[in-house]
């Protein structure tokens, strides 16, 4: 669980980042929205400046992420792979457990943060939102199919024991590549497996 640990307090520290950059958005989000219900022509003109000071940040931030994330990442699925290979099935459920729920948070502040980012950027970026929002939307999905290879892994499991069906164990891993709908569908599944499993 160590090692799970570790892994979501880098994700969370990329969070940390996130909202820093979000609270240098604040002011231009304001004048957006005022411009906006004002005269939305002038939005791009009070704004470009303010873009110059950290937007050369970001790549170097994420760079910096996408290595930290990946060593943890591949260390956390070589464990998972042993747990599974040793049919530790309730190891599996603490760490689905552990890391699904664990990441509700990040995916909340994440959305706050990220949905009026990239609107702006996308309206006043002058072309560089539309580089910038697709590689937000790729790292929300990387973690997504982090958490949701240990998600098919525990319904693996739980199919290898025979107690979920093949079809179920499809429709289940088809869920946990959705987001939001993931969350739901794995509170389903430990509650409705956990304690049979753990016991």
């Amino acid at each position: 669980m160590k090692k799970i640990n570790i892994l979501l307090g880098i994700l969370y520290v990329n969070t940390l980042f996130l909202v820093i950059i979000f609270m240098e958005f604040v002011p231009i989000i304001i004048d957006f929205i005022s411009t906006f219900i004002l005269k939305i022509g002038s939005v791009a003109n009070k704004s470009n400046d303010s873009f110059n000071g950290f937007y050369k940040l970001l790549p170097f931030l994420f760079i910096i992420w996408v290595f930290t994330y990946i060593i943890f990442s591949i260390i956390n699925i070589i464990s998972l792979a042993i747990d599974y290979k040793n049919n530790n099935t309730e190891i599996i459920f603490k760490k689905t457990k552990r890391i699904k729920l664990g990441l509700i948070p990040f995916w909340i502040i994440n959305f706050i943060c990220y949905l009026p980012i990239s609107i702006i950027l996308i309206l006043v970026g002058h072309g560089f939102g539309f580089i910038i929002v697709p590689i937000f939307i790729s790292a929300s999905y990387m973690v997504l199919i982090l958490t949701s290879i240990f998600s098919i892994a525990y319904l693996k499991n739980l199919h290898k024991n025979r107690k979920i069906e093949f079809k179920k164990f499809i429709i289940h891993s088809i869920l946990q590549l959705i987001f939001v709908i993931d969350i739901i569908d794995i509170i389903i599944i430990l509650k409705k497996y956990g304690k049979s499993n753990a016991a």
